[in-house]
Order: C-alpha cells, then structure tokens, then sequence
C-alpha cells in the first residue's frame, strides 16, 4: 500500500494578542511493505513571529559546522524529513518501498521549494555499515537517490543514526561525510547544529541530536574509538552531548527552534515513550521553548 498525502505546517501569530501558534497542513506520506514503515514529513514554515559546537577534523564537516548563517530570499525554509529507510529490515536490500519515497520526494521538491532533506536514523538496516568501504553506501544511499532524481541531485540530506545503524559503525557514516561524491550526504559529528536560517520575517535553528547515545546505546565500535569503555566514560560522553544541547538551546536567538532525532518521545505507535528522552530532553524542549521535535 502507498498513501501520500499533503500536509505542512505554518507558523502564524494571532491577530488578537499576538501568541505565536502553528497551523498544521501536514504533508505525510506513510509507506508500508511487509513489516517495513517510513514516515515522510515535509515542514514549511512560512510567517514570521516570535515564537559551540562539536568539532571534528574533517574538511568538509568543518565547512558544513561553520556555516553560521543562511539567507533566504523566498520568505520561507522548507525541508522534508523521513526516517526507518534504510532498506529490507532483514536484508538490507533496496526495496521498491525506497524508490517509492525518492520519487515522492523528488516530485513534492519544486512544489514546495524543498532547501533539505533530513534523514532520521535506521539509514542501513539491519545492522549498519561495518567501515567506510561498506558497498551500502552506493546499494542503500546513493541508489535511493539516484541520478535519475533530478530535484534531488544538489539536495543537502542531513543525517543522524538510530537503533540499527548502532549495531554496525557510526563513525564510519559520519565519516562518509568526507567521501560522497555527490556531497550530499551530511553528518558532521554524533549531534550538531544545522547554519541558522533566515529570511525577512523570520530565523529558524535546527539542533539535532542523537538519541541512541542519551540512551547509553553504544556500539562496539564507538566504545573503541570514543575510548568509553567504563561506566564513567559514558557518562561523561552523556553529558558532554547534554550539555552542548541545552547551551546549543540557551544561545539560540532564532525565532523557531526545531529539534531532531531518531527516537520519539511520547508516541502512541508501539514503541510508546522513551523513558531518557523523558527524563533528559522533554524538560529542556519546555524549558527553552521548543516549537517543534520531529
């Protein structure tokens, strides 16, 4: 079965008080295939209202995490979302599903004047990517979007890890970075800070963050490479993200403020609630206003 169904949201301001308010047209498509679901969300965000970072030694990381500003010229910034993508659950393969989704996106960019992609974990099913030669890389990534996508060929795709790429090499995507060719691909580091965008009514920052690790959800590979195997060392890793969200949260003077990761929150699908996502990042969203967690 393949739904698509168009939905957005608009940030307004009552013409009574003033109180910032979103006006929900959500644009969502929900794919499903045997035991395999992607959800596809595009958010625009149209009027104004009132509603560092981590280092890394790669080139084009580096370029991308200092990027501190982007202009608009349009009014708007528009980007889609999906998550759950990466292929068969069981066998990693790409499935018709993904060419599915590609093509919706590839359709709905020059509709809604899409600026990026951001891709919410689970990106190589069933256990991640083993190295940065791992051919998923070209299977999964590259042949979901393909050449043939014309809109999608210069797309900025920001990308963080779930569940499944922790069974396998995070660093490695992260390290991929450096390595697409199409240079599309762009996870600079565990969690970071998208540029702040702005227009003439109105900036919006995008923080993304990974829950996997405020889960204490380590692979094996990033226990060897972070030098975090004791107790101590991953607590210390836990706060170091924590405390670069809520200063990341703190210093934003955007308008907006969007916050993205791979697990949810509170849900009413199986998975429910995340009880340290709860505990650590619902109080931070209240705290500093948060508009919007995807």
């Amino acid at each position: 079965n393949h739904f698509f169904r168009p939905i957005n949201y608009e940030a307004k301001k009552s013409p009574e008080n003033g109180t910032p308010y979103w006006s929900v047209r959500m644009i969502d498509t929900i794919e499903k295939k045997a035991n395999l679901m992607m959800k596809f969300v595009s958010l625009t965000f149209l009027i104004s209202t009132t509603f560092s970072q981590s280092s890394h030694k790669l080139t084009k990381t580096n370029l991308y995490l200092e990027e501190t500003n982007k202009i608009t010229s349009d009014g708007k910034v528009s980007f889609s979302l999906i998550g759950d993508w990466g292929g068969d659950q069981t066998t990693g393969d790409l499935t018709q599903l993904n060419l599915n989704i590609s093509e919706s996106l590839d359709k709905t960019a020059p509709i809604l004047d899409t600026d990026f992609l951001l891709l919410l974990g689970d990106n190589f099913y069933d256990t991640g990517v083993e190295n940065l030669e791992s051919d998923r890389f070209d299977q999964n990534f590259q042949g979901m979007f393909h050449p043939g996508l014309e809109n999608l060929n210069d797309m900025p795709m920001w990308t963080v890890a779930g569940n499944h790429d922790y069974k396998g090499n995070v660093s490695a995507q992260i390290l991929y970075t450096d390595y697409d060719p199409t240079g599309r691909w762009r996870y600079p580091n565990f969690w970071y800070k998208l540029p702040t965008y702005s227009t003439s009514a109105f900036s919006l920052d995008i923080i993304v963050i990974d829950t996997e690790l405020m889960c204490f959800k380590f692979s094996i590979d990033e226990i060897e490479d972070l030098g975090i195997d004791s107790i101590e060392a991953q607590w210390k890793f836990f706060y170091q993200q924590l405390d670069w969200f809520e200063n990341a949260l703190a210093s934003s003077t955007a308008d907006y403020i969007v916050v993205a990761g791979h697990k949810q929150i509170l849900s009413t699908a199986d998975h429910h609630l995340t009880e340290e996502l709860m505990e650590w990042v619902l109080p931070l969203l209240k705290k500093y206003g948060v508009q919007l967690y995807v």
